[in-house]
């Protein structure tokens, strides 16, 4: 598979989704593909991380690395799912 290995992919990205039913999203499928070809993207899925206890100091920590956190969520009337709104409560603030 090809890599693109150009300066503006460098940056360690974290895209952050947040998705009742990824399994069955185009949009996810679409962007992991898209993502795929790119060595400095890692994903993470909200769900997964409050399906177990919930350590902020270590999710904290999870996150210094990267240079840009990209949240990825189906639109609920203009706004984001609970699971990440409980997210960003928790960890950034």
């Amino acid at each position: 598979m090809l890599k693109i290995e150009m300066s503006c992919f460098f940056l360690k990205t974290l895209v952050l989704s947040a998705h009742p039913d990824a399994s069955s999203s185009m949009t996810i499928s679409f962007f992991e593909r898209a993502t795929s070809v790119v060595e400095s993207v890692t994903w993470r899925s909200i769900e997964s991380v409050y399906n177990e206890q919930l350590n902020v100091h270590r999710e904290q920590d999870f996150l210094k690395p990267f240079n840009r956190i990209v949240f990825q969520f189906p639109m609920y009337w203009y706004s984001c799912p609970a699971s990440l709104k409980q997210y960003i409560d928790d960890v950034f603030y």
